[in-house]
């Protein structure tokens, strides 16, 4: 059992799927990761979140996912990836790193999926240019139809199977760049 530590290092910005992932400490064999994700969060909501759960932490690194909530609201992407780039702005002028990870696709949606990919490549582009870590989920949790079937229980939303996955990514990531996530 692990238990939340007196300084966090990471924190879990997003929506339900972040929220329901629930104690990431535990999916990530760490002691010093805060869940702030807020089920049905949309992009402008997460961008508010930063101030009452994230800049108050001062955390090393703040992981991001968010924008489909947006889509199924009818949002347009250029709206979406602007509130990605105000989070990214708001987060180094708080010193604290960004990472995104790409907006999930959801499984048997084609439009949206559509647009999933518009947001992901506007938002992988714009991380690589100016220096900030972009996570690509979709590479090992989907396939042709979107989410892969054995990740969610109802076209969004994960399995454990499904975080299972998503953690074992940010583990790798966490591992390759382990300089930035040492607890001190």
């Amino acid at each position: 059992m692990f238990h939340e530590s007196s300084k966090t290092t990471i924190v879990m910005l997003g929506n339900s799927l972040t929220e329901f992932g629930g104690s990431w400490n535990s999916r990530l064999d760490r002691s010093d990761v805060k869940n702030c994700g807020q089920s049905g969060f949309i992009t402008s909501q997460i961008l508010r979140l930063l101030k009452t759960c994230v800049l108050v932490e001062q955390p090393r690194a703040c992981f991001v996912m968010g924008g489909i909530n947006d889509l199924a609201m009818g949002f347009r992407v250029p709206g979406i990836f602007e509130n990605h780039k105000k989070i990214i702005q708001e987060l180094k002028a708080g010193n604290i790193m960004p990472v995104f990870q790409s907006t999930l696709y959801v499984h048997g949606d084609p439009e949206i999926n559509r647009h999933v990919t518009h947001l992901n490549k506007l938002l992988e582009d714009f991380c690589r240019e100016n220096d900030v870590h972009f996570i690509d989920l979709n590479a090992s949790m989907s396939g042709d139809n979107g989410l892969l079937p054995e990740f969610t229980f109802d076209g969004i939303h994960l399995t454990e199977q499904g975080y299972d996955g998503w953690s074992r990514e940010l583990k790798m990531f966490i591992k390759k760049h382990s300089q930035l996530f040492e607890n001190l």
